[in-house]
């Protein structure tokens, strides 16, 4: 029974430590989404190319190497004017099955100023996803630890010791 309740104590905690990681995580990926976002410079471009990705590209977009994909992922080749007017060009980092854009289409990229060299698709960058993610995980992981690490001092609050009467 008490390598139970340390086992308990020991998984509580590491829940614990895990939810606080994870809900730091959050919030430094929402503090740099928000600060992009701000002082972000949105401009028009236009796909110029469709690359293919290789297999092990696609399936680490997915994170999970068993991934079937029915058919080739591609990202984007894309090029813009930046804010002195000189012509950018960028490779998307992330990509799709089915193909979402065909060559020659209009895409809204964002970069920060004085950094046109690291531009972001508007439609790839979406921080609130992986957000939401550890956050749901890091506020499970606080409801799940916290009872762990509580739990013996819950038990002993709730267990009835006789009264005893004091001499006095």
């Amino acid at each position: 029974m008490q390598i139970m309740k340390l086992t308990l104590k020991i998984v509580g905690w590491f829940m614990l430590v895990s939810s606080v990681v994870l809900l730091c995580a959050t919030l430094a990926t929402y503090l740099h989404a928000r600060r992009f976002l701000r002082s972000a410079v949105q401009t028009q471009g236009f796909v110029t190319a469709l690359v293919p990705m290789d297999s092990e590209d696609a399936r680490a977009v997915f994170d999970d190497a068993s991934t079937n994909i029915p058919g080739p992922m591609y990202s984007y080749a894309y090029s813009f004017r930046d804010s002195q007017g000189a012509e950018r060009g960028a490779v998307s980092s992330s990509g799709s099955w089915p193909s979402e854009f065909k060559a020659g289409d209009p895409v809204t990229v964002l970069y920060l100023p004085g950094h046109p060299e690291s531009p972001e698709l508007q439609k790839n960058f979406d921080p609130w996803t992986r957000m939401e993610f550890t956050g749901l995980v890091g506020v499970l992981c606080l409801c799940l630890g916290l009872p762990l690490v509580l739990l013996p001092t819950i038990v002993r609050r709730f267990q009835r010791e006789p009264n005893r009467i004091q001499a006095g």
